[in-house]
């Protein structure tokens, strides 16, 4: 049988098939704890990114303009690194900050640490909360909200404190003398 009649048989580019595809390639990063090995993650990665990108190719204009998105060289190595982050949290903060890298690039130095040993062999997903690629965690919300409570006491003591305008006035008069001084008085101006 020709390959050419397995694909008509067997492969279907519909709009459920390409939401899947791009739905496989977002949870790449849960099959990494499977494979144990960063390198056939990444040649798995760079299978599933190619897939994606051959079904971007059909008449619809949101595929064009996701296999615009997919060309995009930056956005190939933000997936890749999003998908690594929750396992290898610090080597994948070091290289986000190296802004400029390529996908090519990026593959070298993940496999130059991953033969240096500077991966170690993964074994449960690091927490999240300790990566500081994460901008807050749980501790920094806590002493966060702290603060804002320890302001809000702070401004209602300070307006607990403030002093009580009294008009002189209205107080020699018998009328409510609170919240205004003479300077501001209107039952003085009619007068």
């Amino acid at each position: 049988m020709r390959f050419g009649a397995l694909k008509e048989t067997y492969y279907q580019d519909n709009a459920f098939s390409f939401v899947h595809q791009v739905a496989d390639l977002c949870l790449l990063s849960t099959q990494l704890e499977k494979d144990k090995s960063v390198v056939d993650f990444m040649e798995k990665f760079d299978d599933q990114w190619t897939r994606v990108y051959q079904m971007t190719a059909g008449p619809e204009p949101y595929r064009k303009k996701f296999r615009a998105f997919l060309e995009e060289n930056y956005a190939k190595c933000d997936f890749l690194l999003a998908a690594l982050s929750k396992h290898y949290p610090n080597p994948v903060d070091n290289l986000t900050t190296k802004s400029n890298l390529s996908y090519a690039e990026l593959k070298h130095h993940i496999r130059a640490l991953a033969s240096n040993g500077q991966l170690e062999q993964l074994s449960a997903p690091a927490p999240i909360v300790d990566a500081a690629l994460v901008t807050k965690g749980k501790r920094a919300r806590r002493r966060q909200n702290y603060k804002a409570r320890q302001n809000q006491i702070a401004q209602q003591n300070q307006m607990v404190q403030s002093p009580v305008y009294e008009c002189s006035y209205c107080k020699k008069h018998g009328h409510y003398a609170g919240s205004h001084e003479w300077q501001n008085c209107r039952k003085l101006r009619h007068e």
